[in-house]
């Protein structure tokens, strides 16, 4: 997402914002990862019977959780300038309309995996859901 906004960053005056966002969320993707994992290592050093109690350190656990709210924010931001311009020109590079088809289509298409990847996950989670009430009903 980052070297994608980066190489097309003033390629998209329909919605200039389109660049910008690539960066802005691959850098605080890439920044809330390394700190979970960062966390996860430091738990995974520790002996067996230790690693139950570990607490991770409450700056890094808090910027983390405020990193999961901005990145939330920011893909609902990202969302509506993406589809707010469905089929940009990808032609005439001196419209004012124009985005350039790689920025554009990168874009849209993490974008729309990411609701796609939730939409899974949703029903993955009603078919647990309905899977434990019939099972409960048969008891």
């Amino acid at each position: 997402m980052v070297a994608i906004g980066s190489v097309y960053i003033h390629e998209c005056p329909a919605q200039h914002f389109i660049p910008l966002y690539l960066i802005v969320m691959g850098l605080a993707t890439i920044l809330k990862a390394s700190i979970d994992q960062k966390a996860r290592c430091q738990r995974a050093r520790l002996p067996q019977e230790e690693q139950e109690e570990f607490t991770p350190n409450p700056l890094e656990y808090g910027l983390s959780k405020l990193l999961s709210l901005f990145i939330i924010a920011f893909f609902i931001a990202g969302s509506v300038w993406i589809y707010q311009i469905y089929r940009p020109n990808t032609i005439d590079s001196s419209s004012y309309d124009y985005c350039h088809p790689t920025v554009y289509n990168f874009a849209f298409w993490v974008t729309t995996a990411y609701y796609i990847f939730v939409a899974f996950l949703c029903c993955c989670a009603c078919c647990i859901c309905c899977y434990g009430a019939c099972v409960d009903e048969d008891e």
